[in-house]
């Protein structure tokens, strides 16, 4: 559908013995929660940006750390804020397609039948990827539903739109009655080998997460990349 100037995911070497080549195009619309758990490493994602009021405070945070995480952004909130969206790629992250305007799809479900809704995150992914595109030069292979929404004909899309659906092992940051102490203690008492864990571009989260940085790598675990956890050397089209 594309005309693809460039494309590079390679498989890397793993302790499960994977030889390294060109992904097949058979990952598309696979469904991933978590990754490689053979090595104690725990990869970050971030939803719903960009938010200019936090960004710069997440991007310094992760910085400080020498950390690459993965945002899923909105193409809309991509359109709004352009200067912005440029910092993810400028600071070496990456980015996923999390959708043009975020709908909520367990209420469309209610009201819509199957060929609407798959009409509907058809142009939503496209417009999604379209923006993150034009603004950066990539079209992301990650997405991630709003919501975690998961059904087969989300599957089925994302294997039309050769994205690979990701969603997450824990996260909590969404529930606004957590205090700050709460989202520190909830997330370090989870961490496990392999797990992909998801933050929201919020205050709170621009706030707990230094301390939550330093409590996983005090547990002895490496914060990588979504795609090196998964298993991907590169996961993006360029053009």
């Amino acid at each position: 559908m594309y005309k693809i100037l460039f494309l590079s995911i390679i498989l890397l070497f793993n302790s499960c013995g994977k030889k390294p080549g060109i992904i097949s195009s058979k990952e598309y619309g696979k469904f991933y929660t978590e990754g490689i758990k053979e090595k104690k490493w725990v990869a970050i994602t971030f939803d719903d940006g960009p938010k200019p009021e936090v960004l710069d405070k997440i991007l310094n945070a992760l910085k400080k750390e020498n950390i690459k995480a993965t945002f899923f952004v909105v193409g809309m909130n991509m359109k709004l804020y352009p200067k912005y969206a440029k910092k993810y790629l400028v600071n070496g992250h990456e980015i996923g397609n999390h959708t043009y305007s975020h709908r909520n799809y367990y209420l469309l479900e209610k009201n819509k039948n199957d060929y609407e809704i798959e009409n509907i995150l058809l142009q939503e992914l496209e417009d999604g990827a379209t923006v993150i595109n034009e603004i950066t030069g990539i079209r992301p292979v990650f997405m991630r539903m709003p919501n975690g929404y998961i059904s087969p004909i989300v599957k089925k899309v994302a294997k039309e739109r050769k994205h690979i659906i990701i969603n997450w092992t824990f996260g909590c940051d969404w529930h606004d009655n957590k205090t700050k102490d709460e989202l520190i203690k909830k997330y370090l008492k989870t961490i496990e080998p392999g797990m992909i864990l998801i933050f929201h571009e919020k205050k709170i989260t621009a706030d707990v997460l230094p301390v939550i940085i330093k409590g996983i790598k005090a547990k002895g675990f490496e914060i990588v990349p979504l795609r090196q956890i998964l298993g991907f050397q590169k996961a993006e089209y360029r053009g």
